[in-house]
């Protein structure tokens, strides 16, 4: 990567130019510039962090960090993207340039604009952090440091926030031969173990035991992540925080106190509830583990990388219950790898798993990413769906104007890999993620050649059965991709009925087996 040099009253390396007139926003560090790449309308900022002698090692381990996650996971929304990041000599000073995205704002300012967050809302945002974490957590990295305001904020195409894990600045990545821990972080949302207000030897004791447990020590990052949570739900952290007392009486009393969540003022999720209780814990060894976060009913994340698609793909065969709509999920890999995909509880109650569903012609819109795997639940009835039957001297075809389903070939792919993308991303495996970008491009740059080759990619993605109860929005993407993966001309693009379309997709599939 090409070093910066001054330039009047900017920086640039001839990629980028960062505008020191156009100061954003100063910390302790450093401070935050306007940037532009060259011949480009990239949003950008550049942070330029300045080296004072005792702070070397914060630079170069941030650039450690930085550079080690950007190139194993160049593509996780939930990480904030950084394109440029060195460490440099410049007129005498060590300094470290970070360029990357500019974000709209971050989650300590927008919780001081809202006030609080409903249970949904936090639910959202801990799936989303828990998936910008999950780079983190595999390579053995502990951030040591989140909060709010270190959590930034974008907008995906549909005006829906996307939350960023950012600033790596006191992370750490952790080596087997680690055995103690760096009094660290900000003391409001540091763990015991870390908080410079706490002096325990048993807690030393428990951090030489962590070492025992597969990435054992981001049991620091669990506590952070508990007292964030609750500041969310209720606009201020469990203690008052202007006096560095209150924090210690709090940290002492979680010693032989369990800490439980008292304000009974909202309707909390109780288990939002129950996770974030068991997060606010003071012994790292009894405190929920990253592994069962991800694995909790509440977020049902893969924290390991899938099995290569060729030699899982085969060995999955989801089985559709009567009645339970559903966006098919791959037959390739997937984040849910130790997941049944088959569901064991053929009628599910509404609690088991609170959907959040808003539902019109295009199929179920969820509010929040759907619980498992295997359900997206259209109702709380335990009766099975019957398909219409369209029979002599019914009362059905007595219903004036059926609304007809009309297809369209480039909109209707495209909105629904948006939306599987925008909403559901957390639920497929990098390949699977990376094939949906993929033909994404080829469609909005109309590229035959290509839309063709990913259709058929796509369809290795899905397993269809014709008696299947899928949403109108899947149902109009996979006709579409059947006819592209079999070079066919989209000669019918009107149907009377969800019905006679998923018929139309099974006589297809029936005359093109070896293709599909």
């Amino acid at each position: 990567m090409s070093k910066f040099f001054k330039q009047g009253d900017t920086y640039t390396n001839g990629e980028f130019i960062i505008h020191e007139s156009k100061q954003i926003g100063k910390g302790a560090y450093g401070a935050v510039y306007d940037c532009t790449k060259v011949n480009a309308k990239d949003i950008l900022c550049a942070k330029i962090i300045r080296s004072q002698g005792s702070d070397s090692n914060y630079m170069s381990r941030e650039t450690d960090i930085i550079n080690t996650l950007r190139q194993a996971y160049p593509n996780n929304q939930n990480l904030v993207k950084v394109y440029y990041c060195q460490y440099q000599t410049f007129e005498n000073q060590e300094i470290l340039i970070i360029v990357m995205e500019k974000c709209l704002t971050n989650l300590k300012d927008e919780l001081a604009k809202k006030g609080s967050f409903t249970s949904d809302e936090v639910i959202n945002i801990l799936k989303q952090l828990l998936n910008g974490y999950k780079p983190l957590y595999e390579k053995a990295i502990l951030h040591r440091d989140i909060k709010p305001e270190n959590i930034l904020i974008s907008n995906d195409f549909q005006g829906k926030p996307i939350y960023k894990l950012a600033d790596f600045g006191i992370g750490k990545v952790c080596k087997n031969n680690d055995i103690t821990m760096t009094k660290v972080g900000t003391p409001v949302y540091a763990a015991p173990e870390l908080n410079t207000f706490i002096n325990d030897e048993t807690l030393d004791q428990a951090i030489l035991q962590l070492k025992k447990i597969p990435n054992g020590k981001s049991q620091v990052d669990v506590y952070s992540i508990g007292i964030m949570l609750y500041q969310l739900l209720f606009g201020q952290p469990p203690f008052e925080t202007k006096y560095g007392d209150s924090i210690k009486v709090f940290i002492n009393n979680l010693k032989n106190t369990s800490f439980k969540i008292q304000d009974k003022s909202k309707n909390i999720n109780s288990d939002l509830q129950e996770l974030i209780q068991g997060m606010i814990v003071y012994n790292p060894m009894t405190r929920i583990k990253f592994h069962e976060i991800y694995s909790n009913k509440l977020i049902c994340m893969q924290t390991q990388e899938p099995k290569k698609f060729d030699q899982f793909r085969k060995t999955l065969n989801p089985d559709l219950n009567a009645g339970v709509k559903f966006t098919p999920k791959q037959v390739g890999p997937t984040t849910f790898q130790n997941q049944s995909l088959r569901s064991t509880n053929p009628s599910p109650n509404a609690t088991q798993f609170q959907p959040n569903f808003t539902m019109n012609q295009e199929g179920p819109k969820p509010n929040g990413a759907p619980r498992f795997a295997s359900y997206i639940p259209n109702s709380t009835s335990s009766d099975n769906t019957k398909s219409v039957g369209f029979q002599q001297s019914t009362p059905i075809l007595q219903q004036p104007q059926i609304k007809q389903i009309q297809i369209d070939d480039i909109n209707d792919p495209q909105n629904y890999l948006k939306t599987q993308l925008s909403e559901n991303s957390l639920l497929y495996s990098k390949y699977t993620e990376n094939l949906f970008r993929q033909s994404l491009d080829s469609i909005q740059v109309f590229s035959q050649e290509k839309i063709q080759n990913n259709s058929i990619k796509l369809m290795e993605c899905f397993q269809f059965d014709e008696k299947g109860n899928y949403s109108l929005a899947f149902l109009k993407f996979y006709y579409c991709l059947i006819m592209r993966a079999n070079k066919q001309q989209m000669i019918k693009k009107q149907f009377i009925s969800e019905q006679e379309l998923q018929q139309e997709i099974a006589n297809i599939l029936a005359k093109n087996p070896q293709k599909m």
